[in-house]
């Protein structure tokens, strides 16, 4: 919850402006964050971290959101 709490406090423009969504995935996973908590990432960084998800195998490539 920690890593979500961060990422919450942090206005979207600056999350973007960071251009690194595979180790921010990383970071929260090896934090042991819920599925739930990497769904927020995702949904929060939009189209960068579907692509990021679909190479750590955490959404299949045939996702119905394309």
């Amino acid at each position: 919850m920690r890593f979500r709490a961060y990422l919450e406090d942090m206005d979207h423009e600056t999350f973007l402006s960071m251009n690194r969504p595979r180790e921010m995935l990383r970071q929260a996973f090896e934090y042991g964050s819920p599925i739930e908590e990497l769904q927020f990432i995702f949904l929060t960084s939009k189209e960068g971290l579907r692509y990021e998800l679909r190479l750590m195998g955490l959404l299949p490539s045939a996702d119905p959101l394309n």
